[in-house]
């Protein structure tokens, strides 16, 4: 009974206790650290230049789609001529419906492009974004470990409502501007604006 009785005592110290101990919370803005890095920089940089490749390989696309329905255009118009002969007119249809073909092919093309090139950017884009939040997060973990945070919460985030997350907090254990700092150590001089 005695060893029952401080057995429960104990519980009940160690409850009392735990339950007075406060976490410690810090709090972060994500998108200030996010834009602020310099490798979001770079990397924004390098994915709108590969955008515009892109770009610019599917507009090739578009113009020999359209000079090649500008030629079927004049191939069809002239098998209508009453002054060329029936072989002459022969040749001039099997030569549209070659161009026909062509254009279909096209068509594909353009089609299958587009969706690749969708494809490769949205993949290309999450894996760059997610490569820069496991930097970001790798430096918030030894922060947080270090000062013995428990918590660490994003400022900037919103809920599903648009409405701010964090609704106060009077900022005594933000760290933004440390994870940035950083997270910037090191960087290219050219990288980082002042």
């Amino acid at each position: 009974m005695e060893k029952s009785l401080k057995s429960i005592l104990s519980l009940l110290l160690l409850t009392a206790i735990t339950a007075n101990a406060q976490p410690k919370i810090a709090i972060i803005d994500m998108k200030t650290v996010f834009e602020g890095y310099w490798k979001t920089k770079r990397v924004s940089e390098t994915f709108e230049g590969r955008k515009k490749d892109y770009a610019d390989q599917h507009q090739k696309m578009i113009d020999q789609y359209q000079a090649a329905n500008e030629d079927y255009r004049k191939i069809k118009e002239t098998t209508s001529d009453p002054a060329i002969s029936a072989p002459e007119k022969k040749r001039r249809g099997e030569e549209a419906e070659k161009k026909l073909k062509e254009i279909q092919k096209l068509e594909r093309d353009i089609r299958d492009h587009q969706k690749s090139m969708e494809g490769n950017l949205t993949e290309t884009h999450f894996r760059l974004r997610r490569n820069i939040l496991q930097d970001i997060r790798k430096i918030i973990n030894t922060k947080a470990k270090t000062e013995g945070f428990s918590l660490v919460l994003d400022s900037a985030a919103e809920g599903i409502n648009q409405t701010p997350v964090i609704l106060f907090s009077d900022n005594s254990n933000d760290i933004t501007d440390e994870i940035l700092a950083k997270l910037n150590e090191g960087a290219p001089v050219d990288a980082v604006e002042e």
